[in-house]
This record gives structure tokens, sequence and C-alpha cells, in this order.
């Protein structure tokens, strides 16, 4: 016996096959932005032993991310220096 593959059941049960994500009220693209840069931050340990860990790393993470990245769209200045200078 062999079973349908996905598409040939969706088709048997009448049901359009779609590869785009539904829009909800907590779609948010920031957000996601967000958990993919610190998902592939060589540092990211998978997962966290404690709540008081996971802090602690974003936490860390956070200063991280404002005081050494750069942002070609403020010239390639720090966030956090652009935004204290009123720089616009």
């Amino acid at each position: 016996m062999k079973s349908d593959t996905l598409a040939q059941l969706l088709a048997t049960l009448g049901i359009d096959q779609s590869f785009s994500r539904p829009h909800v009220s907590d779609d948010n693209a920031f957000s996601e932005s967000q958990f993919k840069t610190l998902k592939y931050q060589p540092d990211y340990p998978g997962f966290f032993a404690t709540l008081l860990h996971a802090r602690g790393w974003l936490e860390a993470f956070s200063a991280g991310t404002t005081t050494s990245m750069t942002n070609p769209d403020l010239r390639y200045s720090h966030p956090r220096t652009s935004s204290s200078s009123g720089a616009s």
C-alpha cells in the first residue's frame, strides 16, 4: 500500500494548495527579522537552560546591536550614536 502525497490529498479533498503565509494580527515582520538575526549569531546557544540565562543572553545581544552594528540607512553609524545626536 502506498500513500498519496500531500498535494494529491489536498486535491482529493478539494483544497487549493497555497505557499503563502496567512495574514494574521501577530504577523510582525520586524519581530521575525529580529528572531532570525539573533538565531544566526555565532554565540547563540540554541536553547536556554533557565529564564535568567535567556534574559542575560538577550540583554548582551541587545547591548551589542545598539553599539556595534552599523546601519547603512544611517550612513553606517551606530544606532545609539545616531539617536542621541539627533541626526536625521
